[in-house]
């Protein structure tokens, strides 16, 4: 939880529901590393996402893609609280502005597809037990 707060002052995304969604796009364009956590939480925020802010999950997304996150430090690492915003930003590539192209839309349409069925299928496991 703690580097998913951090990313939210790097990219600038808020912590209401759009930014929430935001942010989860760009963290799946970046990559979770080992963190299960964020993959299955992230994956659920850009399902509702796609339909509350579209266009910016998927500039979120593509601004992830050409970016790295902090998850691939297994931990907080205190060092990265000394490390000024500005520094912190370029070095991890969100100092400048992406264009989302067509394989950011394809590639953001596989992660929704597999976040749906993430999501989707213990619905259809207790419906059909239930029914």
């Amino acid at each position: 939880m703690k580097l998913h707060d951090l990313h939210h002052v790097l990219t600038g995304y808020a912590a209401d529901w759009t930014g929430e969604s935001e942010i989860a796009a760009w963290e799946i364009g970046a990559g979770c590393g080992g963190h299960l956590a964020a993959w299955v939480l992230n994956l659920f925020a850009m399902q509702y996402g796609v339909f509350i802010a579209p266009r910016a999950v998927l500039a979120a997304f593509a601004r992830g893609r050409r970016s790295q996150s902090l998850y691939a430090a297994s931990e907080l690492d205190e060092r990265m609280l000394e490390e000024r915003v500005e520094d912190a930003r370029k070095r991890l590539g969100l100092d400048r502005e992406i264009e989302p192209g067509v394989a950011d839309v394809a590639r953001l349409a596989a992660w929704w597809v597999a976040g749906l069925a993430l999501w989707a299928w213990p619905i259809v496991l207790v419906s059909a037990l239930v029914w």
